[in-house]
């Protein structure tokens, strides 16, 4: 399997704490901890400083003994300062002295029947300027335990994400409260999907509690009761192998390192089927909410949809679009003056420096392991990213020729797609903002998160899309499940069908070669995808359409209607093991 990556780099309402075989899967928590806590009690809660010199498992962060419903209810800002935290750092690695502060905030918190529910769950910047971290929270629990002094106690997953590189690295906070006070914050970051980072972290964080009443927080209970009637099922592995013998859907992960996987499984008729959300330190218990750096699965999931949502509104022509028409060129030679909308989306562009030579195969990956990449990762805001852009060299040959993979060539494309929106729309309009309202929350996926440029003026920045979405599994299915239905939800055409239809190798066109091969034949990439031959049991044969991320991130489109996924950092790359358990299970 060929990589072509920068080497640089819920308990639903009705359901008690304690009622877990009612639940089911669709629990949020961990399973409750056999008698009384013994880690993490009130008593270490209300220290300050370092409470232990590891991380401990996270069934600790559960409820423990004879947890019950909690006592409290939460309604008001919930206020961190940057901290250190401590760090357990491999070997191999070495982290810089801001990259151990814990990143500060102010964030409104309310409860709902059970849950923790921030108000925002987009990546927020830290309030300080120590930390190298900014964060993004989802919905956790409140419960109460015997042992607690009359406090009730709180637990929700965050990750820790960075303005350069879309890494994620995924923890849990938890604490007591009541009506008027908090404890102090315990927390660890004991999983990631980092290839080049992978550090545990944790500490105890001075918690300030605020409360008051929250703007709209009717309009935000009703979104959020929403929100969880619709939940896509999670359900385990281990039904997979009951309901299909464990032999056949054995060998999903094969050759993978469990423990640099964070999330893996399928969505099989709107279920998700989950493995285990591992991480150093026990199983995670908001597997749910967990988010994964995407990294170049962002291409076809974040860059492709956005272009096939304009192909569908203003017309198929979108993808005929020329950059220099939106974007000002700066570059010293005529290169891009022909490149198209979608010769960007190919990344045929025809500009690049490395591997200026036709080669029989051509080989894709060419610049984006190279140091002037850097620049651009560390590069902050779209005048900074476009600079290198355009001091990429002009090849021999023109666009839509030969594909060197380089996410600058997305970017640019980013870039233009938000000047034609706000062409169309407006001077105030927002590329993703759009894709959001008008994709996104209607499938479901009611928060998005991405990377975007960071602006010196503080003004909304334009997402890079080469790289940048954290999605978690249950983004992951909904928007498949679009692309699976042909751009098609709730009988309104979403996506341009026909070009979706080019994107998932439903037509005779292949795209461009990537000088890569599989068992069953030569991979080629087309709209952001890249698509793979594959031979079926009784000899029919597919054309795959799948997408990789720095690390060992996969995301594959079966052609039977199931979705494959796997997040992972181990460095190790395969698809195949994952469509012969969805053939298995399904067939043609």
């Amino acid at each position: 399997m060929y990589v072509r990556v920068p080497l640089v780099v819920v308990l639903a309402s009705t359901c008690g704490v304690l009622n877990s075989a009612a639940c089911g899967q669709s629990r949020s928590m961990a399973d409750t901890q056999e008698g009384p806590r013994t880690r993490l009690t009130v008593e270490e809660l209300k220290t300050s400083g370092v409470l232990r010199d590891a991380p401990i498992d996270n069934l600790h962060l559960a409820p423990a003994g004879d947890s019950d419903v909690a006592l409290h209810e939460m309604e008001g800002t919930l206020v961190v300062r940057e901290s250190s935290m401590q760090a357990s750092v491999p070997d191999s690695q070495l982290i810089s002295l801001d990259q151990s502060h814990f990143p500060g905030f102010a964030v409104d918190f309310f409860t709902h029947e059970g849950h923790l529910v921030p108000t925002t769950r987009d990546i927020i910047r830290s309030s300080g300027d120590e930390s190298h971290w900014s964060f993004i929270l989802a919905p956790g629990r409140v419960w109460s335990e015997p042992d607690d002094a009359g406090r009730s106690r709180a637990a929700l997953p965050f990750v820790l994400v960075a303005d350069q590189f879309n890494e994620v690295h995924n923890g849990i906070v938890t604490f007591v409260f009541d009506d008027e006070r908090v404890s102090s914050a315990y927390f660890q970051v004991t999983q990631e999907t980092a290839a080049w980072n992978q550090i545990d972290f944790w500490g105890l964080l001075p918690l300030e509690y605020a409360p008051g009443e929250i703007k709209s927080r009717d309009s935000l209970i009703a979104a959020y009761t929403e929100e969880l009637e619709q939940q896509i099922p999670v359900r385990p592995w281990s039904e997979l192998e009951t309901r299909y013998g464990a032999e056949r859907v054995a060998g999903f992960d094969a050759g993978i390192d469990s423990l640099s996987i964070s999330a893996s499984g399928l969505v099989f008729d709107s279920v998700i089927y989950l493995q285990p959300c591992r991480t150093r330190h026990g199983t995670f218990p908001f597997c749910r909410h967990m988010r994964h750096a995407a990294f170049s699965i962002t291409k076809p999931l974040g860059a492709a949809l956005t272009l096939l949502r304009l192909a569908e509104k203003y017309g198929e022509e979108v993808f005929d679009l020329r950059i220099p028409d939106y974007v000002a060129v700066t570059a010293i030679h005529d290169g891009w003056e022909g490149v198209t909308f979608g010769d960007a989306l190919n990344m045929a562009t025809g500009v690049g420096d490395n591997a200026p030579e036709r080669r029989e195969p051509n080989v894709m990956h060419g610049d984006e392991d190279q140091p002037k990449f850097f620049s651009f990762l560390q590069a902050p805001s779209r005048k900074d990213k476009l600079e290198v852009c355009f001091s990429y060299a002009d090849y021999p040959w023109g666009p839509g020729e030969i594909a060197r993979y380089n996410s600058c060539n997305i970017f640019l494309l980013a870039a233009a797609l938000d000047s034609l929106v706000r062409s169309r729309e407006g001077p105030t309009a927002d590329v993703w903002d759009l894709v959001v309202e008008e994709v996104l929350q209607p499938i479901g996926v009611r928060h998005a998160p991405i990377m975007r440029t960071i602006e010196p003026d503080g003004a909304n920045g334009i997402p890079i899309f080469g790289y940048g979405l954290y999605p978690n599994v249950s983004d992951i299915a909904r928007i498949t499940r679009l692309l699976q239905n042909g751009g098609v939800h709730d009988g309104r055409q979403l996506l341009h069908a026909g070009k979706l239809a080019e994107a998932l190798f439903r037509t005779p066109i292949r795209g461009l070669p990537t000088g890569e091969s599989s068992q069953f034949g030569e991979i080629t990439y087309h709209i952001a995808f890249d698509g793979m031959p594959y031979q079926t049991a009784d000899g029919s044969s597919w054309h795959v359409p799948f997408g990789t991320g720095y690390g060992g991130v996969h995301v594959v489109l079966v052609p039977n209607g199931i979705t494959t996924f796997r997040f992972a950092d181990g460095n190790a790359y395969g698809i195949v093991s994952m469509i012969r358990v969805a053939e298995a299970i399904r067939g043609r």
